[in-house]
């Protein structure tokens, strides 16, 4: 089973990088280019992880986290920030990871262990 992730990222050269990684690693990968559109196309769509970038317009990804939680759903959440928030682990994120990560097999495998957990 492919991971399906909406991956929302406001910086085009980012996201577009970020998509062919992360489809390289065999995800399926949606992406929106704010916060309000990620939590716009969660409410629309089946998504198995959200991959948010921390600081975005119009809503942060720290907000879309809250509005889902608050809706009660327990899907895998990770924010994938410049500059990671970690104690949002202790608020209803999965997992933070840091942008400047450029191990393609560490990504993957902190994407996939948040899944994991997010599946019971």
């Amino acid at each position: 089973m492919k991971i399906k992730i909406l991956y929302a990222e406001d910086d085009e050269f980012t996201r577009k990088f970020e998509i062919r990684r992360l489809k390289e690693c065999g995800f399926n990968v949606s992406s929106v280019e704010d916060g309000q559109e990620a939590w716009d196309e969660y409410q629309k769509g089946r998504y198995d992880l959200l991959l948010l970038d921390g600081d975005m317009p119009k809503m942060q990804g720290e907000e879309v986290m809250r509005l889902v939680r608050e809706a009660g759903d327990d899907i895998a959440i990770v924010i994938y920030s410049g500059l990671p928030d970690y104690s949002l682990l202790n608020e209803g994120v999965d997992e933070c990871i840091d942008k400047g990560t450029r191990n393609s097999q560490e990504v993957e495998w902190r994407i996939k262990t948040a899944f994991r957990r997010s599946q019971g």
